[in-house]
């Protein structure tokens, strides 16, 4: 009797796309791409991961930057006001603003802003 693997049955995928991801990914120990979890309705139930993305913070370790920094307490409430309105990109300042949307639009401007900080002395 020839075995055939479960990817040749129509049948076993249906069934399989009625299981949870978790037992999905544990029977079968295959890494779900988010499109799929998507479609299987399951992706709402995942875990948001947040980035933060500070500018300078007004710290001892920032003590020695010529250059406006944010109080830690601003910094706190704008990652919690940002963490529940579900914004997963998070800038504490008007330079981390920029950042990002300079990241957003085209990564190489990156380069461009970093050559101004060197040459402004911002940073190393």
């Amino acid at each position: 009797m020839a075995t055939s693997s479960f990817a040749d049955n129509p049948h076993v995928l249906v069934c399989t796309l009625r299981l949870s991801a978790s037992r999905l990914l544990a029977l079968f120990q295959i890494e779900l791409r988010l499109p799929i979890l998507h479609l299987l309705g399951v992706y709402s139930h995942l875990i948001p991961v947040f980035g933060v993305y500070p500018g300078p913070i007004d710290t001892d370790m920032a003590k020695d930057i010529e250059v406006k920094k944010e109080t830690s307490a601003n910094v706190a409430l704008r990652v919690f006001d940002a963490m529940e309105q579900g914004i997963l990109d998070i800038t504490t300042d008007a330079l981390s603003d920029n950042f990002i949307s300079y990241l957003n639009k085209d990564p190489k401007l990156i380069e461009v802003l970093k050559k101004e900080f060197n040459r402004n002395k911002y940073y190393d």
